[in-house]
């Protein structure tokens, strides 16, 4: 008996870790709003959301962008495996999605038509200067935060790039 107690003791000893570290990924659901002013978009870029819809479901993260009156939505698996996101004519749209840090950090790989020739773990050297064109064979990346105080989205497509701010209020 006191053994069964033990390896009880020890089993939810060591789950303790584990659920912190899943509460430590924050918290990005919501309806998000671009705040254009406060954003850094090049004159001839491409278009982006003016609102993204998050929902987070476990290891999953689902993204409906609005641009334009159509929306586009894209669920992303963050265990950092390489999957379609989008079918696309010529292939399909392939995406590895991940949290690193507090940031959940998106490669998208563009029209693959092999996707078993894609990189298998995620790129700790992944270029940051790639244009922000899912529509290309472009290796590109995104990394999405959130504000200490939660009414703050950033989405920065790294250096030299696009960076979008969106805020929980319709500016």
């Amino acid at each position: 008996m006191a053994c069964t107690i033990s390896v009880i003791f020890l089993a939810a000893a060591l789950a303790g870790p584990v659920t912190a570290q899943n509460s430590s990924q924050p918290d990005l659901d919501g309806t998000w709003f671009l705040n254009a002013a406060k954003s850094k978009i090049a004159k001839h870029g491409p278009a982006y959301g003016e609102t993204l819809r998050i929902e987070s479901t476990g290891e999953f993260i689902l993204i409906s962008e609005s641009i334009g009156g159509s929306e586009i939505t894209r669920t992303y698996d963050t265990n950092g495996k390489v999957s379609p996101v989008a079918r696309v004519r010529g292939g399909s749209v392939m995406a590895r999605a991940y949290w690193k840090k507090s940031a959940l950090v998106i490669e998208t790989f563009g029209v693959q038509t092999a996707p078993s020739e894609l990189p298998s773990a995620p790129n700790p050297r992944a270029p940051e200067n790639a244009a922000p064109d899912a529509a290309t064979n472009e290796h590109t990346v995104q990394r999405l935060s959130i504000s200490a105080d939660g009414t703050t989205l950033t989405r920065d497509f790294g250096k030299g790039n696009d960076v979008l701010v969106y805020s929980e209020e319709q500016q």
